[in-house]
C-alpha cells in the first residue's frame, strides 16, 4: 500500500512540474518559482504554500476595505500581526466572507482605528 502511495505521489509532483513548465512558458522568460520546484516536492513543502497562499483573499479583501490606500493597509496589517492567533484567524475569515463588495460591507471588519493607536 505504501509503495502505490508512493508511486502515486510521484505521478502527481511529476504532473505538477509538467504544469508548472506550460504556465512558466507563458510568463516571458519569469523564472521566479524555479528555485521551489527545482527541490525535492514533498507534501510538507505544499501545505505551508497552501497555508500563505489560502489568505491571500483575505488581504486583498483588506486592500480594498482600505480604498488601496498602503500606508492604511500596512497600519492594518500590523493590528492584524498584534492579535492573538485565534482573533487574527478570526478576522481574516471576516474578510474572506465579507463579499465582492469590501467597502464597509456589513461585518466587515476594520483594523484601521486599532492598527493606527
Amino acid at each position: 500500500m505504501r509503495l502505490a502511495r508512493g508511486k502515486c505521489r510521484t505521478r502527481v509532483f511529476a504532473a505538477l512540474r509538467r504544469d508548472y513548465a506550460e504556465l512558466r512558458a507563458s510568463w516571458g522568460g519569469y523564472a521566479g518559482y524555479d528555485n521551489f520546484f527545482a527541490a525535492d516536492l514533498n507534501n510538507a513543502k505544499l501545505v505551508s504554500l497552501a497555508l500563505y497562499t489560502d489568505l491571500v483573499p483575505a488581504f486583498e479583501a483588506l486592500l480594498a476595505s482600505q480604498d488601496r490606500d498602503l500606508p492604511q493597509f500596512y497600519r492594518s496589517v500590523g493590528g492584524l500581526a498584534a492579535l492573538d492567533k485565534a482573533a487574527r484567524h478570526e478576522a481574516l475569515g471576516q474578510l474572506l466572507h465579507s463579499g465582492n463588495d469590501h467597502r464597509r460591507a456589513p461585518g466587515a471588519i476594520s483594523l484601521g482605528a486599532t492598527a493606527a493607536q
